[in-house]
């Protein structure tokens, strides 16, 4: 895998894959990481984005390796809510809520939870879709969290 982008010196990897390299709430998968070790280890992947997970989390920027975490998931399929025994961190415009998870061996994060009104005849029992906004800049992402209708949750600049 470093060969593929042993080119790419100097600039910033953006990684998307479907499974993550590590969970607050789910296992991980080894045998990626273990393949992307090289890239890992010297700080090379800037941001990486997955969506195994049908749920959305930010993670903290990982300690070790240096980039920014996020699992997109929370798109078109209903996914089964979290339980959280503590405040929310954030109250969104459309009701959902950011709850902060403190990491054991991986990123701490903030996690979305809230009703899924697309699923007007249990949307308690769903958690919110909704999408990520990337906008590529020389130096930074300007990555925006989305609501399923659009309604902005989050705005993060990434430097």
């Amino acid at each position: 895998m470093g060969a593929r982008v042993a080119g790419a010196a100097g600039r910033r990897i953006i990684l998307l894959s479907h499974h993550q390299p590590f969970s607050l709430r789910e296992r991980r998968y080894d045998t990626m990481v273990a393949r992307l070790r090289p890239l890992l280890e010297e700080r090379r992947i800037f941001a990486w984005y997955w969506g195994h997970e049908h749920r959305c989390v930010v993670y903290e920027r990982h300690p070790a390796w240096g980039f920014h975490g996020r699992c997109i998931g929370h798109s078109g399929y209903p996914y089964f809510r979290d339980r959280f025994d503590r405040d929310a961190v954030k109250v969104n415009p459309d009701g959902s809520r950011w709850f902060r998870e403190v990491g054991r061996d991986v990123p701490s994060g903030l996690v979305l939870d809230g009703e899924n009104r697309d699923v007007p005849e249990r949307p308690a029992r769903y958690g919110p879709n909704g999408f990520a906004a990337l906008e590529l800049a020389a130096t930074a992402i300007d990555e925006r969290i989305l609501g399923a209708d659009g309604t902005e949750l989050l705005r993060t600049r990434l430097v």
